[in-house]
């Protein structure tokens, strides 16, 4: 059996802060979506509308917005986007069906990385990478329209899972170690390493430099913080160092974000 082409085109991926656009405003203004719109917000705060409905802005929710929808938000919030088009008609009925917000909780951790994903390998600009981001994409809308046939199936995280994650994001500006998480939830590091990774699908340490990498975007797009400083704030050890894991993941160096972030769209 054959299946048509999915036809597509993503337009513009990130992450945006409301408050380094609207510092003195509580609501942005009116708009008609233009394209399909994903977004993940990563912490609580704000409210959403859309067509005139309101939804508080959760942590570990995702909001689609598909074209000529009227949205605005109360601000201020945090979000990773995804714009993106498509002319199929079969995959169109599906986006245009999917609810305003979807909540996924414990499974948060999964659709917080596959929005990082997309936006890496969008911001590499070549075909290789660019076949990654619309795969990614393929697998976000998919976990999107099977969110509530799944619900019963749902890994739940263990105590200790949650106890290790909990202390990565007090502590992930310090120079922590598998070792220090480990003792922290009373695990052997090799033992910890497993059952995080069977849980969550990713390392301890992934997860580690996933939350430095946020805190090093929001402070390069945010402040006029050096670069020493925003190495050692986010915690990395050096700024040789936080270039070179900076570059090799996010595509870019952290001088090349600072200068592109704020031609990023308003939301």
């Amino acid at each position: 059996m054959s299946y048509p082409e999915t036809n597509l085109h993503i337009i513009k991926t990130g992450f945006y802060n409301s408050q380094f656009v609207y510092k003195q405003m509580s609501q942005s203004p009116d708009r008609k979506v233009e394209y399909y719109e994903f977004e993940y917000f990563p912490e609580s705060g704000g409210v959403s509308y859309i067509n005139g409905q309101a939804y508080p802005i959760v942590q570990g929710n995702v909001l689609v917005a598909a074209p000529c929808y009227m949205r605005h938000s109360k601000l201020h919030f945090k979000a990773f986007y995804v714009h993106f088009s498509t002319d199929n008609p079969a995959l169109q009925t599906i986006l245009n069906n999917l609810p305003y917000v979807s909540e996924f909780g414990e499974d948060s951790l999964t659709m917080e990385r596959l929005f990082k994903q997309i936006i890496q390998h969008f911001h590499y600009s070549d075909p290789v990478h660019m076949i990654y981001a619309e795969s990614k994409l393929l697998e976000l809308i998919f976990r999107l329209a099977n969110q509530n046939v799944t619900v019963a199936s749902k890994k739940a995280y263990s105590p200790i899972v949650l106890q290790a994650i909990e202390y990565i994001d007090r502590n992930f500006k310090e120079d922590i170690k598998l070792g220090d998480i480990s003792n922290a939830v009373g695990l052997t590091p090799v033992y910890l390493h497993k059952l995080f990774y069977k849980t969550t699908d990713q390392t301890p340490h992934q997860l580690l430099l996933e939350k430095r990498l946020a805190m090093a975007k929001e402070l390069l797009a945010g402040s006029d913080m050096s670069l020493v400083n925003v190495a050692a704030e986010s915690g990395f050890s050096s700024q040789s160092y936080f270039n070179a894991v900076f570059k090799k993941h996010c595509g870019v160096t952290p001088l090349a974000f600072r200068q592109n972030a704020f031609q990023r769209y308003q939301l």
